[in-house]
């Protein structure tokens, strides 16, 4: 029985030694085992990329500088009479043009003075006429001897004192007739108005000088920008000779808002940023300029003539080098040391050296290519591109 059990033991751990066996020749085939899903791709086979020829352009060079829209003229409208307030004529936000009647005050007051001149003044005129008819007269019986001296020169004072207060009437007349005008308030200037300050029916005096509303002239609309002052020799020198093409870019510095002039260089240099401030006058016609409106500045100081031009992303960077991958007639890759230049628009950039016009570069697909790579071109820029200023 004891041998029985001995001769069991061993069969047993034959048996688990094969299983174990079996497993493990199983794992190591599994893991040797060549795999279907796994795809070689040829030595051969050409890399697709995305090329652009080198092409020429005039290309302008300009500064950059952040700048900010500043009206020319901000009004403050106001009475220049006392009064009710009778009715308000614009809407906040309006485009108005000047002389444009903006607000009314209460007339009625200031017509009866006006009134009242006339009628003082049609008054002496008629005192005058007599006057002067009785003057006649005394003159001519002075010249008789009729009448003493006395009394021609005492009628002639009279009708001196009447000339007197006639113009001193006219003058009230005017004055009156100017605070009559005054009670019509209109835009001083040509612009767009504000929010409303006061409201109809409120009593205003002249002397406190509150604004019924601001007026902010937008159209011409000046933009004011600083640039260091190493710039300045260059701009002074260009601007004896030609005016100097200055386009205004919005915020984030991609699209064009208007076609300016350089105006005005300050004729001091801020010794705590040296900088020096400039003033450019865009006509602003189309509104697209806003008073406070941060912009981007782009000042031409100069024009490349027929310069090689190639998109930005093609230029590699390596080891404090510049290159890009230029594509032969054989549809093959060479590395091509290149030294860039100007940046022209967002996209594109000047070569000042390196590169041929019409030599096809790539623009997409890098990560495959090699010296002597085959490539597939699955897009290609071939016309000259505009890139903008």
């Amino acid at each position: 029985m004891e041998q029985f059990g001995k001769i069991k033991v061993k069969y047993i751990t034959l048996i688990f030694c094969l299983i174990i066996f079996v497993l493990a020749s199983f794992f190591l085939w599994g893991r040797t085992a060549p795999r279907s899903d796994v795809v070689t791709l040829p030595q051969a086979q050409s890399a697709p990329v995305q090329t652009a020829l080198a092409h020429r352009a005039d290309v302008p060079v300009t500064l950059q500088a952040l700048g900010k829209v500043v009206s020319q003229a901000t009004v403050n409208v106001v009475s220049q009479v006392d009064g009710q307030l009778i009715k308000v004529m614009f809407t906040e936000g309006d485009e108005v043009k000047k002389g444009q009647l903006l607000a009314q005050i209460d007339p009625r007051a200031y017509q009866a003075v006006l009134q009242r001149y006339r009628g003082e003044l049609a008054e002496n005129m008629a005192m005058l006429k007599s006057a002067d008819e009785k003057l006649k007269r005394f003159r001519a019986l002075q010249q008789r001897n009729l009448i003493a001296r006395q009394e021609l020169d005492d009628q002639s004072t009279v009708v001196d004192k009447l000339h007197g207060v006639i113009m001193a009437t006219e003058a009230q007349i005017a004055s009156a007739q100017l605070n009559l005008d005054f009670t019509r308030i209109t835009a001083p200037i040509s612009g767009r108005v504000g929010l409303r300050l006061i409201d109809e029916g409120n009593i205003i005096l002249a002397s406190e000088n509150k604004a019924i509303v601001t007026l902010t002239q937008e159209s011409p609309i000046a933009v004011t920008f600083s640039l260091p002052q190493e710039n300045l020799p260059e701009i002074r020198a260009k601007q004896q000779h030609l005016a100097l093409p200055l386009v205004i870019f919005d915020a984030s510095n991609r699209h064009a808002l208007a076609q300016c002039s350089l105006r005005y260089i300050s004729n001091e240099i801020d010794s705590t940023t040296g900088s020096i401030k400039l003033k450019a006058v865009c006509d602003n016609r189309d509104g697209i300029l806003y008073p406070s409106q941060l912009v981007n500045v782009h000042l031409q100081v100069a024009l490349l003539k027929s310069v090689t031009v190639i998109p930005q992303r093609a230029i590699q960077y390596v080891q404090q080098s510049n290159f890009v991958y230029v594509v032969d007639a054989d549809h093959r890759v060479h590395q091509r040391v290149v030294v860039p230049g100007v940046q022209y628009g967002r996209e594109e950039v000047v070569l000042e050296s390196g590169l041929a016009m019409g030599e096809r570069v790539v623009t997409e697909g890098f990560a495959v290519l090699r010296e002597g790579s085959m490539v597939e071109i699955i897009s290609q820029e071939d016309g000259e591109k505009a890139s903008g200023v």
